[in-house]
């Protein structure tokens, strides 16, 4: 499979007489299948964290973004898309997640002529963890950390092809154990020639990890496969934003599909919605968004079952 696809590549590159969109068109596919091949590898993983969306708008989307993100929240879901934004943006998160797990989240991206660099930062820390060593009461309480600091690059290949990457270092940290690693991103942002229409390919957390005390860390090495469709409604002074995310976390038995709605009104409030499908607990999301000059405020709401409770997602952007 590996040579069948670097031999497809290498014919992609050799190729002159190719249209450009064939030639992009079997790049992405061609990326997809590499991504897939190099992330699924046996074993469980750990770093949960590294699943779970950033970004109010996001969320309250369904955590459909990965064609979507032209932001500082590309650097968590498609660093190609950096490369898309002709604004700095300063991305700030808080969610209050199920079981008391809280994460922060701070992105930035820079864009520049042609190419872009982004920074991402993510803490997600669950306190008050009841400790016990034998079957009986409480022996007290502890902490878990875990961390999550990127650095990306992105370019813009030709005018409809932005690619990126992120280097990431990793840590968590468990009671006195812990452990650290380091993973890296690649993504992909196609424009496609119908006006509106993008397309998006992303392997996320390739790489490794220490092991935590006896027990050897799998990242949870993911492929996302995203569309998104931008659609100006004139009569109604809106911005009409679709996106679908087919997710396969490897080494997990299925796959899962993202799907977000977004109106954005005369670019002031914005309504969102989102569904989750192939999770036990996780399903519906909505959102809501207030934007004012270079100042977005976004709040994302997700219900959980089996008592779960709800996550809570709070965001401020800045673009300038």
């Amino acid at each position: 499979m590996h040579r069948y696809l670097i031999g497809l590549l290498r014919s992609i590159i050799a190729n002159s007489e190719a249209r450009p969109i064939h030639r992009i068109s079997i790049l992405l596919v061609a990326l997809s299948f590499f991504l897939s091949e190099a992330l699924a590898q046996g074993g469980e993983t750990g770093l949960s964290f590294l699943k779970l969306g950033v970004g109010a708008r996001s969320v309250g989307m369904g955590e459909a973004h990965a064609a979507i993100a032209d932001d500082a929240s590309a650097t968590y879901y498609n660093p190609g898309g950096l490369a898309e934004a002709n604004k700095t943006s300063i991305l700030v998160m808080h969610k209050e997640w199920i079981q008391d797990v809280r994460t922060e989240f701070l992105g930035v991206n820079i864009p520049f002529e042609d190419f872009a660099v982004g920074i991402g930062i993510n803490t997600t820390n669950i306190a008050d963890i009841q400790l016990r060593t034998q079957p009986g009461p409480s022996e007290g309480t502890f902490s878990s950390h875990d961390f999550a600091g990127s650095i990306s690059i992105a370019r813009r290949i030709i005018p409809e092809l932005s690619l990126g990457a992120s280097l990431k270092f990793l840590y968590e940290k468990i009671l006195v154990d812990e452990a650290s690693g380091v993973g890296f991103d690649v993504g992909a942002l196609y424009n496609s020639p119908i006006e509106g229409l993008r397309f998006a390919v992303v392997g996320s957390n390739f790489g490794s990890m220490g092991s935590l005390k006896s027990e050897n860390i799998q990242l949870p090495g993911l492929l996302r496969i995203g569309s998104a469709y931008l659609h100006e409604v004139d009569m109604f002074h809106s911005m009409l934003t679709l996106g679908a995310d087919v997710v396969k976390i490897f080494r997990e038995d299925k796959a899962h599909l993202h799907t977000g709605l977004e109106v954005n009104y005369q670019e002031t409030v914005s309504f969102r919605v989102g569904y989750l499908f192939g999770y036990e607990t996780r399903g519906l999301t909505t959102g809501l968004g207030l934007q004012r000059d270079i100042f977005r405020l976004d709040y994302a709401f997700s219900p959980q079952s089996q008592d779960l409770n709800s996550g809570h997602t709070l965001s401020v952007e800045v673009e300038f």
